[in-house]
């Protein structure tokens, strides 16, 4: 009779015996959207797009794309910095537009490249890195990139050319 009161009790708490098992992967970890991805390329160029790309690699656990992320963004840095000592008048303006344009083309090829887990990871609930935060990676690699420019500066025109 015991049995019997414990199934019909109202009060009791209901059991299930399904037990939910979670077909989305696990990152550890927030991440970066595409969205900030791009908007931090506007202000630290491809330095910034690499970081936060090559980052998410690390989270997905894909070392090799990863690998690859951070040469070719070493690479696009150095062609940058290369092709900025022969702009008659840099400008920040210049700076901002070459970015802007490289963020359009940033923008796709991280939705290609990252966009199916980045919406899994929302789908599951799981938290993001702020666009405030994105914007000050960004704000770094611009300085890290204006130091790099003027140490190419420095080190282009003092090296006689014969």
């Amino acid at each position: 009779m015991k049995a019997k009161d414990k199934k019909d009790n109202p009060y009791e708490s209901p059991t299930s015996e399904i037990e939910f098992i979670s077909s989305l992967p696990i990152y550890h970890g927030k991440l970066y959207s595409v969205l900030s991805i791009a908007i931090a390329t506007i202000f630290g160029s491809v330095l910034a797009a690499g970081f936060l790309l090559q980052s998410n690699f690390n989270k997905f656990q894909q070392n090799t794309a990863s690998l690859i992320t951070i040469s070719i963004t070493t690479i696009a840095t150095i062609i940058f910095l290369f092709s900025s000592l022969f702009i008659n008048r840099p400008s920040f303006f210049v700076y901002l537009s070459f970015n802007f344009i490289v963020a359009i083309l940033v923008f796709p090829v991280a939705h290609l490249l990252q966009g199916e887990k980045l919406e899994q990871h929302e789908q599951a609930d799981r938290p993001f890195h702020s666009v405030f935060k994105t914007i000050g990676i960004g704000v770094l690699c611009f300085f890290a990139m204006g130091i790099m420019l003027f140490l190419a500066l420095a080190l282009f025109f003092t090296v006689p050319i014969n």
